[in-house]
């Protein structure tokens, strides 16, 4: 894995006092998340869909590492495991993954006449046709005495217009990059031309969109709806120890935020934005949290970001969104290790990589070290241990 590295100066690793489970991306997967979750130990399967915590499992901390949405065979099924998993007694974190933001965007800003947000539910597109149907099924279809609007009505409200166009550069300037206006731009189109293929693959007309968006409004976003837990829980960092867990990422800009206050702080802003300025969210620091890959178009993370983590406390960065096929892997940025536990869990992106069967991965972050298991390797890994004085950052 590279030689080792060490912080300066060496700083001892505080392990979490309780056991922490980490399992993430699974992308509506709801067996390889139930697969994953009986992994840790911290639960036992009874009967297709149901769990009970052991003493184990209630002694831990449950962290999701987010995008619980999109690609595998059943979003409702997978939200109805994790509220399981919150009704048990568990201790749990939920972090928002970038599929769970931009699919409660979506959903938000379908329609929005602002041209900064008119774009985003278009952006979801066609990943989240499975979901729009799977709600209109469940929540629709048998509601007797729908009338579903007319489709090309449903169009122009949730398509961007003409003057969309000229108005979204303009208005993004001197927040998004100007490669990321391109790029998002040249996404949008894609996603709005690939959106008619994907709704009759899913036997959908735009009106029976229509209808399903606003049963996902009330479903995910109103008071007393049977997903609004999500975004009520949704958080976009967890600390324990010098472990730090995110859906993928932090910045320079994060970093200090970390260094001069607390993880509680990043997590009260997120929730802040998510329900008032999904603009300045989805585009700035925080929202690179859950879409960094530490890319050129990504926010940087220099060395000056991993002086201020140090200083906090922080030296893991545990995280998903990077996907890979075998197992958890390990790397280092600035001397900052990062703990990459993305292993391409849902069937989809499984029989897209080749790999067989359902997919099962948990991260345990232990009293003294970090233990990795995936199906997809013989047997379980320790990533990091606790040494004896100073600590190298894990090779």
């Amino acid at each position: 894995m590279g030689r080792r590295v060490w912080s300066q100066p060496p700083q001892r690793w505080q392990f979490p006092e309780r056991e922490h489970f980490f399992v993430t991306d699974v992308h509506a997967d709801a067996d390889a998340l139930l697969s994953s979750l009986e992994a840790t130990g911290g639960v036992v399967r009874r009967g297709s869909d149901g769990f009970i915590l052991t003493a184990r499992g209630r002694a831990a901390v449950f962290v999701m590492g987010g995008d619980y949405l999109d690609k595998g065979p059943s979003n409702l099924r997978v939200l109805r495991v994790l509220e399981q998993l919150l009704r048990s007694g568990a201790e749990v974190k939920l972090l928002a993954g970038n599929h769970d933001v931009r699919t409660l965007l979506g959903i938000a800003c379908a329609g929005a006449t602002d041209a900064r947000l008119a774009h985003l539910f278009v952006r979801i597109c066609p990943k989240v046709v499975p979901l729009l149907r799977e709600m209109y099924d469940a929540y629709v279809a048998d509601v007797p005495g729908v009338v579903l609007e007319d489709d090309d009505a449903v169009a122009a409200r949730l398509l961007p217009g003409p003057s969309w166009w000229d108005e979204f550069p303009g208005l993004a300037r001197g927040v998004v990059p100007p490669k990321r206006i391109r790029r998002e731009l040249r996404r949008v189109r894609e996603k709005a031309e690939a959106l008619p293929a994907a709704l009759q693959r899913a036997g959908m007309t735009m009106g029976m969109v229509g209808a399903s968006l606003r049963a996902c409004e009330k479903h995910f976003l109103q008071p007393g709806g049977d997903f609004t837990w999500l975004q009520e829980r949704l958080q976009v960092v967890h600390r324990a120890g010098s472990f730090l867990f995110c859906h993928a990422g932090v910045d320079d800009v994060v970093a200090r935020t970390l260094s001069l206050s607390s993880a509680e702080s990043l997590n009260a802003r997120f929730a802040e934005l998510l329900a008032d300025d999904p603009f300045t969210l989805y585009n700035g620091p925080l929202g690179n949290m859950f879409r960094t890959k530490y890319r050129k178009q990504d926010f940087p993370f220099t060395d000056i970001g991993a002086a201020c983590l140090r200083s906090s406390g922080v030296l893991g960065i545990v995280h998903g969104h990077r996907s890979h096929v075998r197992g958890q892997q390990v790397s280092v940025r600035n001397g900052i290790a990062h703990f990459e536990c993305d292993t391409s869990l849902d069937r989809n992106t499984r029989f897209a990589c080749g790999l067989p069967g359902i997919g099962t991965a948990a991260t345990i972050i232990g009293c003294d070290n970090v233990r990795a298991i995936s199906n997809d390797r013989a047997a379980t890994r320790v990533l990091a241990a606790a040494p004896r004085d100073a600590s190298p950052i894990p090779a």
